[in-house]
């Protein structure tokens, strides 16, 4: 992914697949995580021995039922 590209991959209707994508998954995603007090982040790399993506999601244990 590249570095213009990720500011704006959480921006509903944002997407690098044209046609095929609608761009809400990653925005609906992050409004689920940000509702439930998560966080969700992203680390991406390009370069020529290896290029990637990950995304880190964290959601907070809530109480758990007696």
């Amino acid at each position: 992914m590249s570095a213009d590209t990720i500011p704006h991959i959480f921006e509903p209707f944002f997407t690098t697949k044209g046609s095929k994508g609608t761009g809400l998954g990653l925005w609906i995603s992050r409004e689920i995580i940000d509702r439930n007090h998560g966080s969700l982040k992203v680390k991406s790399r390009r370069a020529a021995q290896g290029s990637g993506t990950v995304f880190t999601l964290f959601l907070p244990g809530g109480n758990q039922p007696s």
